[in-house]
C-alpha cells in the first residue's frame, strides 16, 4: 500500500526520507497492471504460435518453510496468503495472453486453495508454469488437476541427494529416495519438471559431486538448473556464515550464485567453482543433449515444436556455460 502514499506526498511536494511497510499488503484488493502501456511484443516468444510472452502473474505470497539460504520467507514472510480466484482470473482476462508463469514460490503450499484454482483454470485454454516443493508427491490429485489446468512445466528445488545437505539447510522435507517417483509422476500426468540443485552445500564433496551428475543423467529430463550455494544477505545462512568467518567477499554483484563467495569446506573457492562449471557442462554436453532428444522421441505426447524449443535451450545453455556464463543470467533465450 505504500506507493499510494508516496505518489499522494510527491504530489503535495513533501516526500519523506524512508517508507515502509508495517504489514504485508492485503492481496484480496484487485490491482491490474496497465499492460498496454508496453509494447510486448519486444518479448514474444521467438518459436511457437505466440505473439505475446509467457505473461508472470502471482497468486500467492509467504512461504511456511524457512530454508536457510532463502531469501522468500525473508521478503514475504512465513504466512502463506493468497488472492481470490476470482482475482487472478480477471487478471488472466485482462491479458489475454494464452501462456503464462504463476511465479508463486510454492503454488501447492495450501492444497485446498491450489485445487480451487487448479479447478477454475481448467478448461480456459491456456498453458503456464509455476514452482513447487517436492511435497506434491503426497497429493496426487493436485498433479492431475494442474495437468487438466494447462500446467506444461513444474520447477522443483530438489538441492541436493544427501540427506545431511538437506538437514544442514532446513529443508529436510525433501526426501531424495522420492526423487524419481516424482519426476515419473509429473511426467505421465503431462508436466515437464525442471529440477533446481545446489553446489556447495557443507557435505559436498568429488563423490557427492559425482553422484549426482549420475543420478541427472540417469533421469535425463534435459531441463536441470545448478547454482552455487549464496549466503543472501539478510538470510539466515548469510548471518550463521558471517558469526563463522566463512564470508570471503561482499561485493554484492558477485552474489550471483554461479560465483563462490564464502569458503567451502571441502573444497577451495576456485575449485569448487571449476567443478561447478565442469559439472554444469558435462550434463549439457553433445552425447547428454543427444540422450535426451533420443529419450523425447520415445515419448508421443510431445509435439515437435516443443522438441525444437527443448534443442534451442539446450544449445543456448551449452553455449552460455563455456563462456562459464550461468544461462539464466539476465533471463532465458536472452538475444
Amino acid at each position: 500500500e505504500l506507493w499510494e502514499e508516496i505518489l499522494a506526498d510527491c504530489e503535495k511536494g513533501r516526500l519523506k526520507h524512508l517508507y515502509r511497510n508495517e504489514q504485508p499488503p492485503d492481496l484480496q484488493r484487485l490491482i491490474i497492471p496497465k499492460w498496454d502501456n508496453l509494447d510486448l511484443t519486444m518479448y514474444r516468444q521467438s518459436l511457437g504460435p505466440r505473439h505475446m510472452p509467457r505473461m508472470p502473474i502471482y497468486t500467492t505470497r509467504g512461504c511456511v518453510h524457512n530454508c536457510q539460504f532463502c531469501s522468500v520467507s525473508k521478503f514475504f514472510g512465513r504466512r502463506y496468503r493468497h488472492k481470490p480466484v476470482q482475482n487472478v482470473l480477471q487478471e488472466i482476462d485482462a491479458v489475454r495472453a494464452d501462456s503464462y508463469f504463476f511465479v508463486d514460490d510454492n503454488i501447492i503450499c495450501n492444497p485446498d486453495f491450489s485445487a480451487e484454482l487448479f479447478a477454475a483454470l481448467a478448461g480456459r485454454n491456456i498453458r503456464w508454469m509455476s514452482q513447487a516443493t517436492t511435497t506434491i508427491i503426497h497429493h496426487p490429485r493436485l498433479i492431475d488437476m494442474a495437468a487438466k489446468a494447462g500446467c506444461k512445466s513444474l520447477f522443483f528445488g530438489i538441492e541436493s541427494l544427501n540427506r545431511e545437505n538437506l538437514k544442514s539447510v532446513k529443508k529436510g522435507f525433501n526426501n531424495p529416495e522420492a526423487y524419481v517417483e516424482l519426476l515419473e509422476r509429473v511426467e505421465r500426468a503431462g508436466i515437464r519438471p525442471w529440477l533446481s540443485m545446489i553446489v556447495g552445500l557443507d557435505h559436498d564433496n568429488r563423490q557427492e559431486v559425482k553422484r549426482t551428475i549420475d543420478f541427472l543423467k540417469k533421469v535425463n529430463i534435459g531441463s536441470v538448473v545448478l547454482w552455487v550455494l549464496t549466503p543472501l544477505p539478510g538470510t539466515d545462512l548469510y548471518e550463521e556464515m558471517k558469526r563463522t568467518g566463512r564470508i570471503l567477499d561482499t561485493d554484492w554483484s558477485k552474489y550471483d550464485a554461479s560465483r563462490v563467495v564464502y569458503r567451502p569446506l571441502h573444497f577451495t573457492p576456485q575449485e569448487l567453482s571449476d567443478e561447478f562449471w565442469e559439472m554444469y557442462l558435462d550434463l549439457y554436453s553433445l552425447s547428454s543433449v543427444f540422450r535426451h532428444t533420443v529419450r523425447f522421441f520415445r515419448s508421443p505426447r510431445k509435439p515437435l515444436t516443443q522438441l525444437l524449443i527443448d534443442l534451442k535451450l539446450q544449445f543456448y545453455t551449452r553455449r552460455q556455460l563455456k563462456e562459464r556464463t550461468h544461462p539464466m543470467a539476465m533471463g532465458v533465450h536472452r538475444v
